[in-house]
């Protein structure tokens, strides 16, 4: 009898965080799963970590690459390979608490309209913090225009969606695999999260987004673009350059940044106004917290930027990023 649930997680000389990770999936509350985990081509002893646990509990299945396929090829089998109804993610170096499949299993019985569910994640490590992701699908696909919204290691998936409409990782992207993943999904199904946190997320100077930053970008830049077109922007390469600045935090420090950001976040709003892709309430609640952010942390004086607010309000939500702005003017009278 096939498993509800088929965890695939792959790993390179992951040997450090392993045990704790395979372990984690192994207390769940939820038992009925198996765990498919893909050595690829691991040189330290991960490999012999994953052997010794998997005479322990029969649930793992390893899969050994004989030489490094990079992560999005290292899925692809798994995933090829699974026999459940869900396909869970882990990563070899994260951990998962107890009740994490419990919760996204029930979740999704009750919604079978939702092909793919995250969850709300701890960071740990490097960064201490909690990253409370949008929780319906117009929001997951509003806050994808900017940036990632959904937690790779806390996905759960339906199979039946992956094989039915080939959504299974690009294995020319070994980098953000998932962003582009959820680029090309958010189209054909809806997507979620669980507003729980059922995952701790490792940061360290080892993982993939601290090493291979640049990489990511270029695919960013190409997820950006496709989700654009969705919306039906009609988008310059200059557009494009003023799109990843601000999802990347890197403000001009002129009020000219000021008044191309605003023009851009009012041509997105048009844009889906006419396309309809995203509900306008929920579309223009995200617009106006990125210019809120912009206006909060650009390098202007929070006067100018005050006053630019002041007579250039947004057509919609005209008065965001007044909160952010007057509590940095605050402390200049103090």
């Amino acid at each position: 009898m096939s498993p509800r649930v088929s965890v695939v997680m792959a790993v390179y000389n992951g040997e450090r965080y392993l045990r704790e990770a395979v372990e984690s999936i192994l207390g769940q509350t939820f038992t009925d799963f198996e765990f498919i985990i893909i050595d690829d081509g691991s040189q330290d002893h991960s490999l012999s970590i994953l052997q010794d646990l998997s005479q322990k509990d029969r649930r793992i299945r390893i899969i050994e690459n004989r030489e490094n396929l990079g992560l999005s090829a290292s899925l692809n089998k798994g995933i090829r390979a699974a026999r459940g109804e869900y396909i869970a993610r882990m990563d070899a170096d994260d951990i998962s608490n107890p009740e994490r499949f419990e919760k996204q299993v029930a979740f999704m019985d009750a919604h079978p309209e939702v092909g793919v569910c995250g969850t709300w994640v701890e960071y740990i490590g490097d960064i201490n913090d909690v990253l409370k992701l949008p929780l319906t699908h117009d929001a997951i696909h509003a806050r994808l225009l900017f940036e990632n919204a959904l937690a790779h290691p806390s996905v759960t998936m339906r199979a039946s969606l992956i094989r039915r409409e080939n959504l299974y990782y690009d294995e020319d992207i070994r980098y953000a695999q998932d962003y582009e993943l959820w680029s090309r999904a958010v189209t054909r199904t809806k997507l979620a999260n669980v507003g729980r946190i059922l995952v701790q997320h490792r940061t360290h100077s080892q993982r993939v987004g601290a090493k291979y930053g640049r990489k990511q970008q270029e695919v960013h830049d190409r997820v950006h673009r496709r989700l654009l077109e969705d919306l039906g922007v009609d988008y310059t390469d200059d557009d494009i350059w003023l799109h990843q600045h601000i999802c990347t935090h890197r403000y001009g420090d002129d009020v000219d940044f000021l008044e191309r950001t605003q023009r851009w976040l009012k041509l997105l709003s048009a844009s889906n106004r006419t396309r309809r892709a995203i509900p306008p309430e929920i579309m223009e609640a995200e617009l106006s917290m990125v210019w809120a952010r912009v206006c909060r942390q650009v390098p202007l004086h929070p006067v100018r930027i005050f006053a630019y607010i002041l007579f250039h309000p947004l057509d919609f939500r005209g008065w965001a990023g007044v909160k952010g702005v007057l509590a940095r003017i605050w402390p200049l009278f103090g």
